[in-house]
């Protein structure tokens, strides 16, 4: 397990690391440029401040966005198909599913928020829509999906596999939950890099485990040159029973997402 605390001098990714990171803050654009006394240095490059972004009333516009998107689809594998990784189970742009929708083979989402197959509104599309949710003897590889004009809910079977509609919806419900716990939970202004990279990092590990974090506290503290060093506590896998398993694919969107988090150009 990794442990930034123990394991990092602020500003390190890797043990090996000899030169923190660059970061940006408020203050300024800093370089990295060694450690004394296990302490990072830094060179500061410029007092010009980058634009940044309060996390709670930002309009997170079409242009951000799409650069969220970018990012995000870059890093994680996009499953057309249900399939098992490490125990769990993933649809779309690393989509967990639950264990009811593993069981029904399909998932239910209406605007920004998923829908349980169990709703009494899902289970009556379903049965509207029993016929359109099957698989069609002329038509045997169409993807099959149901949508209700008056609850607004969408049903999607995965027995064909989706299409990359279904896909980007998904995302877009899992990137609008990602984006309402950053504006609850991160209380310090962000540059356009940093809050991509918050927003990639809680994409995945969700609230309840960047909420007891130390990376949140030190973010919050306005520690901007070392909360990159804390990205890599979310770089190993977490198993039903509490206990971690390194994994690289997940390491590597750490490294990608703190990487960028220290970038000090202003663009992704």
């Amino acid at each position: 397990m990794i442990n930034a605390t123990v394991d990092l001098l602020d500003g390190q990714l890797s043990k090996l690391d000899r030169v923190p990171v660059n970061y940006v803050s408020p203050d300024g654009i800093f370089k990295g440029v060694g450690y004394k006394n296990l302490q990072p240095m830094y060179e500061k490059m410029s007092s010009h401040r980058q634009e940044f972004i309060d996390p709670k009333t930002f309009s997170y516009d079409k242009a951000f966005m799409s650069s969220v998107q970018k990012f995000i689809y870059n890093l994680y594998p996009v499953f057309v198909y249900p399939t098992t990784n490490d125990n769990d189970t993933f649809v779309g742009v690393g989509h967990k599913l639950s264990p009811i929708e593993i069981a029904n083979n399909m998932i239910a989402y209406r605007n920004y928020e998923f829908v349980p197959l169990d709703n009494t509104d899902v289970q009556k599309v379903i049965r509207n829509n029993f016929n359109k949710l099957q698989v069609n003897i002329d038509n045997p590889f169409m993807p099959l999906s149901a949508h209700d004009k008056d609850t607004g809910i969408t049903v999607a079977s995965f027995k064909n596999g989706v299409l990359t509609e279904i896909i980007n919806q998904i995302y877009k419900v899992d990137i609008a939950e990602a984006i309402n716990i950053v504006q609850r939970q991160v209380t310090v202004p962000l540059s356009r890099n940093q809050l991509i990279a918050v927003l990639s990092l809680v994409f995945e590990v969700k609230g309840r485990r960047l909420y007891s974090s130390d990376m949140l506290k030190v973010l919050n503290q306005g520690y901007y040159n070392k909360a990159p060093s804390y990205f890599m506590d979310f770089s190993e896998l977490v198993l039903p029973n509490g206990k971690t398993s390194i994994n690289q694919d997940i390491f590597t969107r750490r490294l990608a997402e703190a990487e960028l988090f220290s970038n000090i150009f202003p663009d992704l």
